[in-house]
């Protein structure tokens, strides 16, 4: 696991500035165009120093520099670490070369490449991304279209933020007039490729609006330019309904907190627990061969400390092509009672499905939120498609961008009273909710990771969505930090002086999981858009 400092070279690999992977011994090439940019910024007067963007992380005697602007990460030992430190305060490059009891051609090679990756600056740094970047971000384009075809649902679980603030006066299915109105809703973005997800309330119950979404989707979508999610508590499934998920190519996300002991929150109206019939329900799917199908668990206070057991008991009796899971919400209602898991318990045993999950080659939702980011490089603002990506319809014909908080009456409209997303308060609002528009998320080292947390727990927390949620704050940083050393490991060694992982290095982070809408290993309302 350890690299020798004292050689001097330096690996360079998937800098977008370079383009391709460059392995440059001592800049031996002077007719190299770099090499003659470096020697001119050394030559002028001009004062580098640390990027505003850098955070330093240590562990043993390694230390890594993580650039959350350009979600870059160079490792290297005292030799780096003594450059970054001098380079707090600015300073001339040619000075600073004279003064140094480093070998000249080898200090020229470690500052070019910190300036190349955008570690060392000079001047005012511009922002995370510019105005025309963030407006496109910010613009409502929602390729994901939830129905929650009923509030309904039989059962009764303890942290359900659905059933318990039903619109009473609506607490009947959606009619198929407003599925037609969110239909032309919907279509009216320009996305290439469309989600549609089922949800309630328990959709099992309303299995014919089921089949209604399915031939409507049919018509209305090119073939292979959509994809149906079914989320269901399992209970009810049928060999019928099994028959027709498996012909139809539907996606079923099958919600299950572990074993039968940690499954007691999913309990019927009458007390009776439902794991047996739940397995009982995914065993009727595998029958009929649906091979794509999916957990969603609740982590909270009741099954967080069996974490262990509980993922081997869905990999050894399951096998899921993914999992999904999320802390429960706050509590928002008086009547319900449930316990938190501690920020600390919950973030080592994300760490710990992640790294059991990838084992199997099992897609983590939950953890490739902020892993496909890092991986890629790409920057992730927002915490989902709420902020400007989804269009969420339940029963009584409102309309919102957060499904629980429509649910619960906030944040909704009528369809009949919306001709476009564009022009609503609402939907706009949510849209311009990032981590680079929140005043909190200013100096976090995990901002382009992040995404910003739940607005419905922000909401419940301040009574406002442009607050965010301290404690998905600190299970992100700790999460990053994992990922930081996680990619370490997983790179390539090379005797140099800084280290830095190529896009194949980064690429092992994944397990060898292939990122794919139409199995469920691809984020459904949370992807990176």
């Amino acid at each position: 696991m350890q690299f020798n400092m004292s050689n001097s070279q330096i690996y360079v690999a998937g800098s977008p500035a370079v383009g391709k992977n460059l392995f440059c011994p001592l800049l031996s090439e002077k007719t190299n165009s770099k090499y003659i940019r470096f020697n001119t910024l050394i030559n002028n007067k001009n004062k580098f120093r640390v990027s505003d963007y850098i955070v330093e992380y240590k562990k043993n005697n390694v230390f890594a520099y993580y650039n959350y602007k350009t979600l870059q990460v160079v490792y290297g030992k005292k030799k780096l670490k003594r450059i970054m430190d001098e380079y707090k305060k600015p300073k001339n490059l040619k000075t600073y070369l004279a003064k140094s009891s480093t070998k000249n051609t080898t200090l020229k090679t470690i500052l070019n490449t910190l300036i190349r990756e955008e570690y060392l600056v000079s001047g005012t740094e511009g922002p995370i991304l510019n105005n025309a970047k963030l407006e496109e971000r910010n613009r409502i384009n929602p390729n994901l279209l939830r129905i929650l075809l009923t509030f309904d649902c039989n059962l009764e679980c303890k942290y359900c933020q659905i059933r318990t603030n039903l619109f009473s006066e609506y607490n009947k299915p959606v009619t198929k007039e407003e599925i037609d109105k969110a239909f032309a809703l919907f279509k009216k973005n320009n996305n290439e490729y469309n989600i549609i997800s089922l949800s309630g309330g328990e959709p099992m119950l309303t299995f014919d609006l089921v089949k209604y979404v399915v031939e409507k989707s049919k018509k209305e979508f090119k073939p292979g330019k959509y994809h149906i999610v079914l989320s269901s508590n399992g209970t009810l499934i049928t060999d019928c309904i099994a028959e027709y998920v498996a012909k139809k190519n539907l996606l079923p996300i099958i919600s299950l907190d572990g074993q039968e002991k940690d499954n007691k929150m999913r309990i019927y109206h009458n007390g009776l627990e439902s794991y047996k019939n739940i397995l009982a329900g995914i065993e009727t799917l595998k029958r009929h061969n649906c091979k794509n199908i999916a957990i969603s668990m609740t982590i909270g206070a009741h099954n967080i400390k069996n974490i262990k057991k509980t993922m081997q008991n869905i990999i050894n009796k399951i096998n899921p092509v993914s999992v999904g899971y999320n802390f429960v919400h706050y509590p928002y209602f008086n009547n319900q009672h449930y316990s938190l898991p501690d920020i600390n318990d919950y973030s080592k045993a994300v760490i710990h499905i992640f790294t059991e999950l990838r084992k199997h080659k099992i897609y983590d939702e939950q953890f490739f939120r902020r892993l496909q980011p890092f991986v890629e490089r790409k920057i992730r603002i927002k915490e989902c498609s709420a902020l400007g990506g989804a269009l969420n319809l339940v029963p009584g014909g409102f309309i919102g961008p957060c499904k629980t908080l429509l649910a619960s009456k906030h944040f909704s409209q009528p369809i009949d009273k919306t001709e476009n997303l564009g022009g609503s308060k609402i939907f706009t609002a949510f849209s311009n909710r990032s981590t680079l528009t929140l005043d909190e998320c200013k100096n976090c080292v995990a901002r382009t990771i992040c995404g910003g947390g739940c607005t419905f727990d922000s909401f419940v927390t301040y009574h406002d969505i442009f607050h965010v949620d301290k404690r998905n704050c600190e299970y992100i940083r700790k999460v990053l930090e994992f990922m930081i050393w996680d990619l370490y490991r997983l790179t390539s060694k090379k005797k140099t002086d800084v280290l830095i992982p190529t896009n194949k290095d980064r690429k092992k982070m994944y397990g060898g999981i292939k990122l794919l809408s139409t199995t469920l290993t691809e984020s459904v309302g949370h992807k990176i858009y």
